[in-house]
């Protein structure tokens, strides 16, 4: 590149111009020099001046820029340049390193550096020519190019002058020889040159010999005032030409690059005279929509949509509101008006939905609605019953004038628009259906018949809803036919139609008439019809003849007299729906027949009055009921006989009707007869009805036709033969229950190793009979198959077991004047249906007095009755029932009192922390329910402490191998466990509380004295392996007393009155008891001794009933025994009374209790006396240790060698 030196010259690379440069570089040199020096200033651009028309050229440095005229030659203008690089050149030499290439241009460029100077300046030369003959080229290139529009959009005209946006597409082909740009500018509009406004056109960039399309975004366009009446000119042309020619005018700038040097050439004129393609008068106009349906008492308004073709590429998306008269045959018939139009579809656009069916492409639709005020009433007439034939009429729309369309800017270029069309006549039958409201046939003999009926006549008012019609003669003349065969002729005559006569859109007109029918083939197609008619739920009649109709048209003021209306049925040629036959409702073979009551009153006699039977006779039946007839056909039948059947067609008994009318709707009738089942299949189809009646199950039962008894007419009597009437046979009822006052008198409950449950029960309940059937069908009751389940109703209705007896296996006894049963069935399988509900539910009998469980199931018991014995199967039950709980054993009589009794308690043996030991107890169980528990474990407490948060403590539980808990009716059942292991386990605690009351509870067994303990299911479930038993083992929780020790430990002492006395000693020996299997050692006690203050009936010795009435209190102990226990003592288990060393009591006080020690050593050694002891005693059983406090009342003691 390059740097600036003082005289702001260019310095050129020396390589650049060295001999050791590349041909490349020295090519390039003088071009790079040219750009350099161009960039300092030295060289200066060659653009064109539009001011003189001449190009700027510059000087080397130094030199001045001269302006050339521009009628120079460009040799000359060459010349000068060339002439300047050479002195610039000159100047680079004598600043190089005095190396001289080889010379050319006056020796100063190498041959290679004067070619591509002289390549240059021919380059140079080629652009100032282009500058020079640019405009003209651009111009060309403007007036050759094709400007057309490919869419024209025009869009929110003002309603207050005429202004409006528009939006176009444009398309420039043509161009030619270069690629440019036209640059934005104004062009003016104009037509008929008169210019209408001004359109701002964008820049638009084109390429020589491609299409080139450019959009021109929304813009306003203001019609120039002046110009509003040629405006009007050019809109009526746009609607009514097929083409129409406008003028663009503007002054343009165009640019275009060549060799790299982009050139613009401004003020260019631009004119362009673009051909329009337009509306071509909208010569395709469809009707789509014809209706008159919106009409009004005071008008008959008419809605319509035409489908108008837009053949060119203009839209308008706001045509305002449009104005047009209607006209037929010439005749001025009303005004329609287009409240909100556009023509947004072009000729390529797909078309508006609602005329895709005309044509895909450039359909537009116009909705328009008005009024009918015909000019001429006879042409009015003729165009309504065209209309209404169905046939099509030409009719046209013509623009109003003064005002064709709300929007000035296209008002008067509306006037005179004619759109012409066809108006498709009306497909819509006028009459379009009848419906027999009511026929009632009566036979006169097998060839005739009369018919009174009502017709119901179905009309269409073509204008609509709201715009009356009043009809008032109808005059028929049909021919009714039923497959393919004639019945009869219908012949109405003129008939002045009823109020209400009037239609409003689809409307019904009754017409009465009556017809006496003469029936061909003596009958046959009478009879075909009739039993048809009878059977089947529809049949489809079918009728072809004309009617006369005269109307009071309310809005046209005058009366229509509509002749030979077709009335065609079935008839496919209405659009758009074909119209059907005449369809009838048949009697579907009267098979809707509701039971509104019914009785089984009793016993058919047997006594040989009915039919001469004498045995099992059968049951009475009386049935009434609702006989329903959907046809609006009516027949007269008189009597009629037949079988009683039930679903599977069995013949359970006869019953009949008499006086029989079918007419149209409800008809109630009676039935009397008899169920009287013959034959084995037949027993059983009758039980097997019954048993569905009692399950409250309606039941299908028909009752068919045999004949119509007295009646002569033979096809009466073949149309009755076999009809089946299907009626609902009711259930029993809602609030019939086949069971009630459920009361289990006994049941056991046995809980299986494997997880089972085995059940025996003996339940007593009421067998009950539905309200209508006397109790005295039920002869007798022997055995009652059951299948229930028992639902914990206190747990969530959960359903816990499952029962199934076979019949055999559940003997009854029937008491027909309570009407009671009683059931017993031994023990089955229960199948468990909710482990977790059945073990909540064994856990509330444990636990609570009573419980409310629902039996819900089936019984089948054998029922003996008078049409002989029905095994009835699955007579559905529910009841309520009390299973009485087991209350924690506790007496739910005053919730106080344990129903567990200890009779015995016996020690076995010890070791360091336990005592095993053996257990008699006895149970009353307050259920009626028998248990069958298994193998269960209850820990063992003490009795709560109140002043002890921490109680009651652990000291044990007991083991019973199989538990099992007699039960009665009574609930009062006793069961005694013997030799039940129980194991005492020392309880330890931090603070020692335990261990104490521990010690307690042993001192109190001890010593005699009744204590309450509390037996409890282990909370780790290990009371039982039974997992449906854990819950209740968990949950129970009961208490008893422990008695003391029966036997007791001191039985007797003897005091010995010597001279220890004086020493403060009273020798003494005691006689002890070991009630325990196991032996016992004692290793010490200390024990005060507290004498009997007064003696009673001291004469009677101890076996007459000596006794202490008070003894002295605790500040009066006499002594301590003892001191000085010595050796160890052991006691064999249950080996009899035991005497102990002697051992000596430290008198306490001999000075103060002399007295009373006197008195007692007096009375011991002639009539024996009593003692209290209370101390502690230490024991040993096997390796238990344990110091209890020891407390025993009414010791006997006598003195010297006398044995108490």
């Amino acid at each position: 590149m390059f740097t600036s030196g003082n005289q702001n010259e260019p310095l050129l690379n020396d390589a650049l111009l060295s001999d050791s440069a590349t041909p490349a570089q020295n090519f390039m040199t003088p071009a790079t020099h040219m750009f350099e020096a161009s960039q300092s200033g030295e060289l200066n651009e060659v653009a064109g001046d539009e001011e003189s028309g001449g190009i700027y050229s510059s000087s080397m440095p130094g030199k001045k820029k001269k302006k050339a005229s521009s009628s120079d030659s460009t040799d000359a203008e060459l010349t000068s340049l060339a002439d300047e690089v050479d002195q610039w050149r000159r100047r680079q030499a004598n600043n190089s390193t005095g190396k001289t290439p080889k010379a050319c241009m006056c020796g100063t460029l190498t041959r290679i550096q004067c070619g591509l100077v002289t390549m240059i300046v021919m380059a140079v030369l080629g652009v100032s020519g282009v500058f020079v003959g640019g405009p003209k080229i651009a111009k060309s290139e403007l007036d050759n190019s094709d400007v057309s529009f490919t869419q024209l959009s025009m869009s929110n005209p003002s309603m207050d002058d005429y202004s409006f946006d528009v939006a176009a597409e444009v398309l420039i082909g043509n161009v030619s020889p270069l690629d440019g740009t036209i640059g934005a500018m104004d062009v003016d509009l104009y037509y008929k040159d008169t210019k209408l406004g001004t359109l701002s056109m964008p820049a638009i960039d084109v390429k020589a010999g491609k299409n080139n399309y450019k959009s021109i975004d929304t813009q306003r366009f203001n019609v120039v005032e002046t110009a509003y009446d040629v405006w009007d000119d050019f809109s009526a042309a746009m609607l009514n030409d097929k083409i129409v020619n406008w003028v663009l005018k503007g002054t343009a700038s165009v640019s275009s690059t060549l060799m790299g040097v982009t050139m613009t050439f401004k003020d260019i004129p631009f004119y362009k005279e673009i051909p329009l393609t337009c509306f071509d008068g909208l010569n395709d106009v469809q009707m789509s929509v014809f209706d008159l349906t919106q009409s009004t008492d005071d008008d008959v308004i008419v809605d319509m949509s035409i489908c108008i073709e837009n053949p060119s590429d203009i839209s308008i998306q706001d045509l305002g509101s449009l104005y047009f008269g209607v006209h037929y045959d010439g005749a001025y018939m009303g005004n329609v008006t287009s409240e909100t139009s556009s023509m947004m579809i072009t000729r390529d656009d797909a078309s508006d939905p609602e005329c895709t069916a005309i044509g895909p492409k450039a359909y537009n639709i116009i909705n328009m609605n008005g009024k009918l005020s015909p000019a001429d009433k006879n042409k009015a007439d003729t165009l309504m019953s065209r209309y209404l034939a169905g046939l099509d009429t030409a009719v046209s729309a013509v623009a109003l004038s003064p005002i064709a369309d709300s929007i000035p800017l296209f008002n008067k270029g509306m006037h005179g628009l004619e759109l012409a069309t066809t108006l498709n006549g009306d497909k819509t039958a006028l009459v379009t259906g009848l419906d027999f409201e009511q026929a009632t046939i009566t036979p006169l003999d097998d060839n005739s018949m009369s018919m009174d009926m009502t017709a119901l006549v179905a009309m269409t008012n073509p204008l609509g809803d709201n715009s009356p019609m009043n009809v008032t003669t109808v005059d028929m003349s049909v021919t009714m036919g039923y497959e393919g065969s004639t019945i009869g002729q219908v012949l109405t005559g003129p008939i002045n139609v009823p109020v209400p006569n009037q239609i409003n859109g689809e409307s019904h007109l009754r017409v009465p008439a009556t017809a006496n029918m003469i029936t061909t083939d003596q009958g046959e197609a009478m009879t075909a019809f009739a039993k048809d008619l009878i059977n089947l739920d529809m049949l489809n009649v079918t009728l072809n003849g004309a009617t006369d109709t005269t109307a009071y048209c309310v809005a046209l003021g005058y009366d229509m007299h509509i002749k030979g209306v077709p009335v065609v049925l079935p008839n496919a040629d209405i659009k758009p729906h074909p119209l059907g036959p005449v369809t009838v409702n048949g009697m579907g073979g009267l098979k809707d027949i509701e039971i509104l009551t019914y009785s089984i009153p009793g016993n058919v006699p047997n006594d040989g009055s009915e039919d001469g039977c004498v045995e099992n006779c059968g049951i009475k039946l009386n049935i009434e009921a609702r006989v329903n007839n959907p046809s609006p056909f009516g027949l007269v039948v008189g009597t009629l006989n037949n079988h009683i059947r039930d679903s599977t067609e069995t013949i359970l008994g006869e019953v009949t009707a008499t006086g029989l009318t079918l007419k149209p709707g409800d008809n109630i009738i009676q039935m009397e007869g008899k169920m009287n089942p013959s034959g084995d299949d037949a027993m059983i189809a009758a039980a097997n009805f019954m048993s569905i009646y009692m399950s409250n199950q309606a039941q299908e039962t028909s009752v068919v036709g045999i004949d119509a008894g007295p009646s002569s007419i033979s096809w009466l009597n073949d149309v009755v033969n076999g009809i089946e009437m299907v009626a609902t046979f009711p259930g029993a009822g809602d609030d019939f229950l086949a069971l009630t006052d459920i009361e289990i008198q006994l049941m056991d409950m046995e809980l299986t190793e494997d997880g089972g449950v085995r059940a025996a029960s003996k339940v007593k309940a009421v067998l009950n009979v539905p309200t209508p059937v006397s109790q005295d069908i039920i002869l007798d009751v022997s055995y009652s198959g059951m299948e229930f389940e028992l639902v914990d109703i206190e747990n969530g209705e959960n359903h816990v077991g499952h029962i199934k007896l076979d019949v055999e296996k559940v003997p009854v006894v029937y008491n027909a004047t309570e009407g009671t049963i009683v059931a017993k069935f031994d023990k089955v399988d229960m199948d468990v249906l909710d482990s977790d509900g059945l073990s909540f539910m064994i856990r509330d009998l444990m636990t609570n007095s009573s419980k409310n469980i629902r039996m819900v199931g089936t019984a089948s018991p054998k029922v003996m009755t008078n049409m002989g014995e029905l095994q009835l199967t699955g007579i559905p039950f529910t009841g309520e029932t009390t299973m009485y709980g087991f209350n924690n054993l506790i007496d739910p009589a005053d919730d106080v009192t344990p129903l567990l009794q200890i009779d015995a308690i016996d020690v076995l043996s010890g070791t360091t922390d336990t005592l095993s030991m053996s257990v008699n107890c006895t149970i009353r169980n307050p259920s009626q329910v028998k248990t069958e528990l298994g193998a269960m474990k209850m820990d063992l407490y003490t009795a709560t402490d109140d002043t002890d948060p921490n109680s009651p403590y652990r000291i044990g539980y007991v083991n019973i191998e199989s538990f099992i808990m007699e039960a009665n009716e009574e609930r009062n059942a006793l069961t005694s466990f013997y030799n039940v292991p129980a194991v005492y386990e020392r309880p330890t605690s931090d603070d020692g509380k335990a261990e104490e009351a521990g010690k307690n509870f042993l001192s109190a067994f001890v010593s005699g004295e009744d204590q309450k303990a509390v037996a409890k299911g282990p909370i780790d479930g290990s009371g039982t392996d039974l997992d449906l038993l854990k819950p209740a083992i968990r949950a129970l929780s009961t208490s008893a007393t422990v008695p003391g020790l029966p036997d007791l430990i001191l039985t007797s002492s003897v005091m010995h009155n010597d001279y220890h006395v004086v020493t403060g000693k009273l020798k003494t020996t005691l006689y002890v008891t070991n009630a325990f299997s196991a032996t016992m050692t004692v290793t010490g006690t200390a024990c005060e001794i507290y004498p009997c203050k007064t003696l009673v009936d001291a004469d009677k010795g101890f076996s007459g009933g000596m006794s202490c009435s008070e003894y002295y209190g605790a500040d009066r102990s006499a002594g301590l025994y003892t001191e000085d226990f010595g050796d160890p003592e052991t006691v064999v288990g249950k080996s009899g009374l035991y005497q102990m060393r002697d051992r000596f009591v430290a008198l306490h006080n001999m000075v103060t209790h002399a007295g009373e020690l006197l008195e007692t050593l007096t009375r011991a050694g002639h009539t024996g006396d009593f003692i209290n002891l209370a101390g502690t005693l230490d024991v040993e059983i096997g390796d238990f240790i344990q110091q209890v406090n020891f407390r025993q009342e009414n010791v006997p003691i006598c003195e010297g060698d006398r044995h108490c």
